[in-house]
């Protein structure tokens, strides 16, 4: 092999690994502008709105659903919150408010609440029904009104695998 040969092929070598560097396939990203936050105080009633969220599961059950499956989204969910006057948090969606539900039935326990943050966790535990092994946490920002919900389980409807939801919240 000549010289000339050598130069083209180790250039032609350099252009390949560029080009997969710089186009391989990215893993999901969204960047959105932060939003317009101020202080928020939970014992008046906040409504929340999810900026963004996200999903990951295994699944092993279903043939066409075999693999592990994480998705990235805008949000769309909606969420009131309130902190009592006796310290009982109160958390409803938007869909539990279209059903009916003026008042939350779940026994969230209040592990931290001071002026910066406060911070929630709903768990159950049933050795019976595997579904309802769960555990959720709640934390808010008091000083920008963000916020961060974790829905954990530890299996899914169609799987026995764990599974996590979360979603990144503006309260006002």
């Amino acid at each position: 092999m000549n010289i000339k040969n050598l130069i083209i092929t180790i250039v032609v070598a350099m252009l390949v690994g560029v080009g997969v560097y710089y186009y391989k396939p990215k893993e999901a990203e969204i960047k959105l502008p932060f939003p317009y936050t101020t202080s928020v105080d939970p014992s008046v009633g906040l409504s929340c709105e999810a900026v963004v969220g996200s999903l990951m599961y295994g699944s092993n059950i279903r043939e066409d659903e075999k693999g592990i499956h994480a998705s990235l989204f805008k949000g769309t969910d909606k969420i009131a919150i309130e902190l009592d006057d006796e310290g009982k948090f109160s958390f409803l969606t938007k869909a539990s408010l279209e059903a009916g539900d003026a008042k939350s039935s779940e026994n969230w326990t209040v592990l931290q609440n001071n002026d910066k943050f406060l911070i929630a966790t709903l768990t159950a535990f049933e050795e019976s029904v595997p579904i309802r092994n769960f555990a959720d946490m709640f934390y808010l920002n008091k000083e920008n009104g963000m916020a961060l919900w974790v829905k954990t389980s530890a299996t899914s409807l169609f799987s026995n695998t764990p599974e996590s939801q979360s979603y990144l919240l503006k309260c006002m």
